[in-house]
């Protein structure tokens, strides 16, 4: 190789060096800081100007094509009052056990159960709060509305069937206030079956098998005990394995 093709190499190396060397944006075009530092002040001056409906609508416009758990992260919200980096979720349905967290319950002093506890689903809407970061689609925020299980009462008390068993039992009273009066007749008119009935109806009462006839749940006072039926089905039948013997 000649020194005149060494020489060239070497030119070419340091000119290369030299354009690495240049700061340039995406565009390929220089800039320098000051110009930087210009255009981001004008723009948060810009944003910050804009109603908060409009500035919601411009982060909303980021992440319009985005998946749910697209982060938006851009230097023109540096400097104003919103996190640089949001995560936009369906929090209902995409959120697990740990991303949220539902403190301040409704709950009815009189029933302790969630307020508004539908008959049929069994479930009650609940404010939650996702963490730091994450917003929620249908707010805006991080607020949302879970549903989360609930006991549905119709102003049954558990106290009052189970004392009415007890000491009213042969005379059908229990019964009558759960909602059956065809077999409170029967019982009033045997002494509770001659009392095998009465005796049967604490027991059931008492293990709250027994329940309202509207299918509704006792109302249990303070910390009291409430029982849950576990039945089986095909999907929790226990098959005989063959290491159990």
């Amino acid at each position: 190789m000649g020194r005149g093709t060494q020489l060239g190499v070497v030119a070419l190396i340091l000119f290369k060096s030299y354009l690495l060397l240049q700061p340039t944006d995406i565009h390929g075009q220089e800039f320098s800081s000051d110009r930087l530092d210009v255009d981001l002040t004008q723009s948060n001056d810009e944003m910050s100007a804009l109603p908060e409906e409009d500035l919601e609508q411009a982060l909303e416009h980021d992440v319009a094509d985005s998946t749910p758990s697209s982060i938006v992260s851009h230097d023109l919200y540096r400097g104003l009052e919103i996190p640089p980096n949001r995560i936009y979720r369906d929090c209902p349905a995409d959120l697990l056990p740990g991303q949220f967290l539902c403190t301040d319950l409704p709950i009815d002093p009189e029933t302790q159960q969630p307020r508004n506890c539908h008959p049929q689903t069994r479930l009650a809407p609940a404010p939650c709060q996702a963490v730091p970061g994450i917003i929620c689609r249908e707010t805006g925020n991080g607020t949302f509305t879970r549903p989360i299980a609930c006991q549905w009462t119709n102003g049954y008390d558990f106290d009052t069937a189970l004392v009415l068993s007890v000491f009213l039992g042969m005379f059908g009273a229990d019964r009558f206030y759960l909602g059956y009066p065809a077999i409170g007749l029967l019982k009033f008119s045997t002494l509770g079956f001659f009392f095998l009935g009465h005796l049967l109806d604490v027991m059931l009462i008492g293990s709250q098998v027994v329940g309202p006839a509207d299918g509704s749940d006792y109302i249990i006072g303070y910390f009291g005990a409430k029982i849950q039926i576990v039945s089986m089905d095909n999907e929790t039948l226990r098959k005989p394995q063959s290491d159990w013997y």
